[in-house]
């Protein structure tokens, strides 16, 4: 079978990275870094794998009101949850999933 022509690009195809600011430009400073780090403690396991029956260890911390548009709570218990990698990409995309998060947020 013939080989399909490359494609002609107009523009040299962007890095993956160069989208984005870094972690400090969008709020996440040491003071942040502290509070994850102590949040994760308390909470090992992530909430919402815990809430299902599920045993996975948290590696992020999630906000669930976004830094952006409430900067005043980023460091509020309620608007945080522990999550593992999975749920946490689950979470930024799924407005229904982030609702579960609040869900279980509030009941602590």
């Amino acid at each position: 079978m013939p080989n399909k022509p490359p494609t002609r690009q107009t523009a040299p195809k962007r890095k993956a990275w160069e989208h984005r600011t870094n972690a400090r430009e969008r709020g996440y400073t040491w003071d942040w870094e502290q509070f994850s780090k102590r949040y994760r403690a308390n909470y090992p396991l992530g909430e919402m794998c815990e809430a299902a029956g599920l045993v996975r260890p948290s590696i992020s911390v999630h906000h669930i009101e976004k830094i952006d548009d409430a900067p005043q709570r980023k460091l509020d218990l309620a608007n945080v949850i522990a999550l593992c990698d999975e749920c946490h990409k689950r979470a930024d995309r799924d407005a229904a999933y982030n609702a579960r998060c609040r869900a279980i947020a509030e009941k602590r």
